[in-house]
């Protein structure tokens, strides 16, 4: 009887014994299991995939606030002139501007070069087919005949004479239509020409009448007065 309780006793311990390692294995699986689904993202993932539609979204709002309800004619402008601006050396003390110098909605662009003795010289610029191009340039003062398609660059006045030289806005640019000047010969005797033939007073004078009479009154730019400082906040801030 003894021999045969220390079977059985030996017999339940082993049974005992083997569930006890059959559970203890099958919770070590489950916990393993559950470690690997729930700490396969780290922290550091989790905070990229997070944060970063954050970023792309405040970039595309940044951008597109920047570019709301600015033409294409403005958004080339302010190209152009930015480019402008990195190409000088100095800037201080220039100006452009917008005015209407054809018939159309779309303005077009002044902006003065440099300052010299007598005035500003003025580039005057237009944008077509999707460009801006450089029309005409010229010093020292300009007029111009609004929406007419016709604009005047007047040189500098002095002792000696002076004159001035009208432009017509063309498809691909401008063509020159009349030059005008004066001279003094003497204190007495004035020489008037134009287009480099010689006219009478009264012709001379005659010919902004007959602008005039054609066009309406000429406008003239002021660079301060009409426009804006040549800086990129200006640009970015006038040109829209």
């Amino acid at each position: 009887k003894s021999t045969m309780r220390s079977f059985f006793f030996r017999l339940g311990c082993g049974v005992l014994i083997a569930a006890m390692l059959a559970a203890a294995a099958g919770c070590g699986t489950g916990k393993n299991n559950a470690a690997e689904t729930v700490a396969a993202p780290t922290a550091a993932e989790t905070a990229e995939t997070t944060e970063a539609p954050s970023e792309t979204a405040e970039v595309s709002e940044t951008t597109e606030e920047e570019t709301e309800n600015l033409s294409d004619w403005a958004a080339a402008y302010r190209k152009y002139l930015n480019k402008t601006i990195d190409d000088y050396d100095s800037v201080k003390d220039l100006y452009f501007g917008f005015f209407y110098l054809d018939g159309d909605e779309m303005p077009e662009l002044w902006w003065t070069d440099g300052l010299g003795a007598h005035g500003y010289g003025y580039v005057i610029a237009a944008f077509r087919d999707g460009k801006v191009e450089e029309i005409c340039s010229d010093a020292n003062y300009l007029d111009y005949f609004e929406r007419q398609g016709v604009f005047l660059f007047t040189g500098s006045y002095s002792a000696a004479g002076g004159g001035g030289t009208y432009y017509k806005m063309t498809a691909d640019g401008c063509d020159e239509i009349d030059n005008f000047e004066y001279e003094y010969k003497t204190a007495d005797e004035i020489v008037y020409k134009i287009n480099d033939v010689s006219v009478s007073e009264t012709e001379y004078n005659g010919l902004r009448d007959a602008y005039v009479a054609q066009y309406g009154k000429a406008t003239q730019v002021g660079a301060k007065e009409d426009g804006f400082p040549l800086t990129k906040d200006s640009v970015k801030q006038n040109c829209k």
